[in-house]
């Protein structure tokens, strides 16, 4: 049966960015001189459990390329002992020692590593096989001696294993070895491959010994009961024969490989037989082979249909004088395919002559940031903002909240100071490139104090205007149920009520975080013949000739936009006062035009000329303050200049946007007073949200005579109404 490796508990805090992965491994065997030095970096033949062959699925591998494979860096494995964690060193206080080959195997629960520890120093040479596990291929426990230790000090010594099946209940391994001595072509030394077995990856049986007697590199799995093998024959310094290398196959794994220098197919890369030593052969998803190959210390891809003839793909993607820090010497490395990336273990020695086993995986650039966020906030909660990469590892990121506060995190909360919208910029960067990406962040407040009220009593057919204030509150919508059976949105609103009555008119404020109603009794009273009335249905024109002054304010505010289709109010009130002015009976009728700003001009005196009078209307501009005191002195003036019609009533319409400024309220008042104690009916009109509803309700000849125009569309109506009442009784 096989082994459940235990956890390591430390690997997550060494290596958090790390997760557990199922792990198809196989090892590439090689020792290279400095001058000669072959840079290893292999994508693999599968050495997995089963029987079945490896099916993998091509990588592109193009050196710091976005979207693509990039090797940079590498980390040392570390030792979990029990009582620290650091990392591994080979076997043995005194100098000499250092690691050979080494070979990793996937199991249930994580990993094998099978590391072979030899001393070389001069011609004594001894060797000892561990095996240690590992959770994470990372941070690896239980180091065990295996049976497979040479300790006699002589020329002979063992190099380790290169490649293990379990299969069922036996592990399979293949060991290399300097193993005997050769007479031809000349008397040497030449490596040899043995064959083992063993049912707990500790203790092993020797089958046979060599199963092949050569081979510096050997990349080996089984398929449809057959072991396929690539190999280059290969010697020691003294051998100058063949190294090209060798396709071959056999039914048995420790025998039928053929002569160790002509058995097998020779292999070809680019239509020419090779001598690369340094390679690993995989079969991929396709059914294809895929072989890698070294340039110096660079990797280069290429592809075969038969596993014989090869062409290169791709030249040159990694480097391990890059990778491998103070690179000087290889002597073994093996690819493990990791959650479909392929990590990359070496056996090599530094600079400083130190002996080290570290990994390398892949960089992968960062693709595809976005980022969001959890808001809309209440004003004093936290904010919790994601990015999201469809590609990318070892990834840091940084924030830029867009209040002036900076965090770092995958995932960052954060409370903004104030009540707005923010933009929050994430940088997400590995070694391979940087990417940004912005969220916008919306900071709120509850609503509180919500109130309605209205301008009740009311005539009927009269519009009553109701209004709903809060004491806090941001991005609140006002619904009105008016009590009738009708209902609309907005914060201030004008209703005509359909008949004499009492009606309750419920206002609901709602944002992200609140809901919230209020009230408002609503009285509409029968209308007093003695005042005027605004609709048809409820007087009949008496045949009243009228003088009228059409007084308009265009302070600077009125240039502002009245609705959506950037209408200014000064254009909406132009408009509605020409279709007025179309309303009036001429020659029996007069009208004039005064605007009001900082000052109050007679724009046009009484008329009966409605071509011109309309001219003089749409040549107005907005600027200036608003007097309306003036407005009152400067439109008396005039319906009481001998102009007017004695025999004809007066009337003054009074247009304004807001609060009168540049004068007290109280002079306002005064001047209005005197217009009305002169005969004048003056009826007046707030438009817009910003209205001083009280001074205009006030300054009107009564309650009633004011009308509330919450946009510009709604002017035309109201000067058709006022149009009636000036000709009512």
């Amino acid at each position: 049966m096989r082994k459940n490796i235990k956890s390591s508990n430390l690997s997550q805090s060494f290596f958090k960015q790390f997760v557990h992965f199922r792990i198809k491994v196989v090892v590439f065997v090689s020792i290279i001189s400095l001058s000669s030095v072959i840079g290893v970096l292999t994508l693999s033949l599968n050495v997995q459990a089963s029987i079945e062959p490896y099916q993998e699925i091509s990588k592109e591998y193009v050196s710091a390329s976005p979207n693509k494979v990039v090797y940079i860096t590498s980390t040392m494995l570390l030792e979990d002992n029990g009582v620290s964690v650091q990392e591994i060193v080979p076997l043995g206080s005194d100098s000499g020692w250092e690691f050979g080959r080494f070979f990793i195997l996937e199991e249930d629960n994580g990993f094998y590593l099978w590391l072979n520890n030899r001393n070389v120093t001069g011609g004594a040479r001894i060797a000892t096989e561990q095996r240690l596990e590992s959770q994470d291929g990372l941070v690896w426990t239980n180091r065990l001696d295996t049976n497979l230790i040479d300790s006699t000090y002589d020329y002979h010594v063992l190099h380790g294993i290169r490649q293990v099946i379990h299969d069922g209940d036996i592990y399979h391994g293949w060991e290399s070895t300097y193993y005997n001595v050769v007479t031809s072509p000349r008397y040497m030394w030449i490596e040899g491959i043995r064959y083992i077995t063993s049912t707990d990856g500790l203790i092993w049986n020797i089958v046979n010994q060599p199963a092949l007697v050569d081979g510096k590199s050997q990349s080996l799995y089984k398929e449809a009961g057959n072991y396929l093998m690539w190999e280059n024959p290969d010697g020691d310094s003294g051998y100058s024969g063949s190294e090209e290398l060798r396709f071959r196959i056999s039914s048995e794994p420790g025998a039928g490989w053929g002569d160790w220098l002509t058995g097998g197919t020779l292999v070809t890369i680019d239509g020419s037989i090779t001598t690369e030593s340094a390679n690993r052969v995989r079969r991929l998803h396709d059914g294809t082979y895929q072989l890698f190959y070294l340039n110096g210390t660079q990797m280069n891809s290429a592809i075969s249909a038969d596993g014989i003839h090869f062409a290169t793909t791709t030249s040159n993607f990694l480097d391990m004088n890059v990778i491998l820090p103070q690179y000087l010497l290889l002597w073994d490395f093996a690819v493990v395919d990791v959650g479909g990336e392929d990590w990359f273990y070496f056996t090599y020695k530094d600079t400083s002559d130190g002996c080290h086993i570290a990994v390398s995986r892949p960089e992968l650039a960062v693709v595809g940031l976005t980022a969001v966020n959890d808001s809309p906030t209440r004003l004093g909660h936290i904010t919790t903002l994601t990015p999201t990469i469809t590609q990318g590892n070892d990834v840091t990121y940084t924030w830029d909240f867009g209040d002036g506060a900076t965090g770092v995190g995958a995932v960052v909360t954060h409370t903004y100071p104030a009540v707005g919208v923010y933009t929050a910029v994430v940088t997400a960067s590995n070694l391979v490139n940087t990417l940004t990406a912005t969220t916008p962040v919306y900071i709120g407040e509850v609503i509180t104090g919500l109130s309605a009220a209205s301008d009740s009593p009311t005539y009927v057919g009269q519009t009553t205007n109701l209004t709903a204030t809060i004491v806090t509150g941001t991005n609140v919508n006002y619904e009105w149920n008016f009590g009738d059976g009708t209902n609309e949105t907005g914060r201030v609103l004008g209703h005509i009520y359909p008949a004499v009555g009492v009606y309750t008119a419920v206002v609901s404020a709602q944002n992200e975080f609140t809901t919230l109603t209020a009230t408002t009794e609503i009285t509409v009273i029968p209308y007093n013949n003695y005042l005027p009335v605004i609709e048809n249905n409820y007087c009949t024109p008496s045949g009243l000739s009228v003088d009228v002054i059409l007084a308009l304010d265009t302070s600077g505010s009125m240039a502002s936009p009245v609705d959506d289709n950037n209408e200014t109010k000064l254009e909406a009130a132009q408009l509605a006062a020409s279709t007025f002015i179309d309303l009036l009976n001429f020659p029996a009728d007069q009208a004039g035009l005064v605007s009001f700003a900082d000052s109050a001009i007679l724009q046009y005196p009484l008329t009966i000329d409605a071509v011109n009078l309309k001219n003089t209307l749409f040549s107005l501009t907005a600027d200036g303050e608003t007097r309306i005191d003036l407005a009152f002195i400067v439109s008396q003036a005039e319906l009481t200049s001998p102009r007017r019609h004695q025999e004809s009533a007066q009337a003054l319409i009074l247009l304004s946007d807001g609060n009168p400024t540049g004068v007290e309220e109280n002079a306002v008042l005064l001047a209005a007073q005197a217009a009305k104690s002169s005969g004048i009916v003056v009826f007046t009109i707030g438009l817009g949200p910003d209205v001083n509803e009280t001074l205009l309700q006030s300054i009107a000849s009564s309650p009633s005579h004011y009308y509330y125009a919450p946009a510009g569309d709604d002017l035309v109506e109201i000067y058709e109404q006022i149009a009636n009442a000036i000709y009512c009784p």
